[in-house]
C-alpha cells in the first residue's frame, strides 16, 4: 500500500511498483490508508511523513493500535524529517527513509519488508533492530543489497 497526498509522487510509486511486480492500493491520504488496510490487508505500507490530516507517523500509530494491523510492516518516506528524529521509530515504523531514495532502493526496501512479514515491532525485532532512520546507501549496507 501507498500513501501520499502529491497525485504525482502517488502515481509515480503506484508505476514502479507496479513494474517490480507489486499489487499496489495506492490512497490520497493517511485516513484513506487506514480504511483502506482495514478492508484489503496489505502486506506492507509505504506511507509520506506530511500528509495532511494523518501524517505517516500517525498512521503507523493507528495501525500499531489497531487489532488487525497491528504487525503490517510499514515504511515511512520523509522529506523534512532529520535524521535525528525518531518520531516514526516510536510510533512503530519498521524504517524511516529519507528523501531522495531513488525507485530501485524504494523497492528493494520494501521487498525487505513484506519478506519479513507481519511482526510484533520489538526493538529486538530482526526488521525494527536495523537502524529506523536510513538512507538508501545505509538501508542496503543492513540489508546486504
Amino acid at each position: 500500500m501507498i500513501a501520499d497526498d502529491d497525485p504525482d509522487i502517488r502515481e509515480l510509486l503506484s508505476i514502479t511498483f507496479i513494474r517490480a511486480g507489486f499489487t499496489v492500493v495506492a490512497a490520497a491520504d493517511g485516513r484513506a490508508a487506514l480504511r483502506a488496510a482495514e478492508q484489503q490487508l496489505p502486506d506492507a505500507v509505504l506511507a509520506d511523513m506530511d500528509m495532511p490530516g494523518l501524517t505517516g507517523e500517525r498512521l503507523c500509530l493507528a495501525m500499531r493500535a489497531h487489532p488487525r494491523l497491528r504487525t503490517v510492516p510499514m515504511a515511512v518516506l520523509s522529506g523534512t524529517l532529520y535524521p535525528q528524529d525518531s518520531r516514526c521509530q516510536r510510533a512503530g515504523a519498521c524504517m524511516v527513509m529519507l528523501e531522495p531514495v531513488a525507485n530501485k532502493d524504494l523497492v528493494t526496501a520494501i521487498k525487505h519488508l513484506v519478506a519479513t512479514g507481519p511482526h510484533g515491532h520489538r526493538p529486538d525485532h530482526e526488521c525494527c533492530a536495523t537502524p529506523a532512520r536510513l538512507r538508501p546507501a545505509e538501508f542496503l549496507a543492513v540489508t546486504g543489497g
